[in-house]
């Protein structure tokens, strides 16, 4: 048995920021290009701009920064952050998961569920 979550971030109702732009985040937080990190989470660089610019219309902050000369793009002090703080919740959440998941062993059965 496994507890499985899906966590995101909502202002006025609207989803600003998710795992998946966290992740995102993370690879172009290590110098990997947009293009490269949508490339490799096998999602198109079109939707993971549009998602960067709907989350920073609701958040209404820049998230990102490009560089016109390099063609470089690099997460804005409130990005870093927003990851940072992304992170450290996940990391704060997967003990007590962990620990819950456990207290379910009774329903470990032999075989698959019918």
């Amino acid at each position: 048995m496994e507890i499985r979550h899906k966590i995101w971030l909502e202002k006025f109702g609207e989803r600003v920021y998710r795992s998946g732009l966290n992740e995102l985040f993370g690879m172009i937080g290590r110098g990997q290009s947009l293009q490269a990190a949508a490339k490799k989470l096998k999602i198109s660089y079109r939707t993971v701009w549009g998602e960067i610019r709907t989350s920073e219309k609701r958040l209404g902050i820049d998230l990102v920064d490009i560089d016109p000369h390099k063609r470089k793009m690099r997460l804005t002090n409130e990005a870093i952050m927003l990851l940072k703080m992304f992170n450290d919740m996940e990391t704060e959440i997967l003990p007590i998961l962990k620990k819950t998941e456990k207290k379910f062993s009774f329903l470990k059965k032999k075989g698959r569920c019918k």
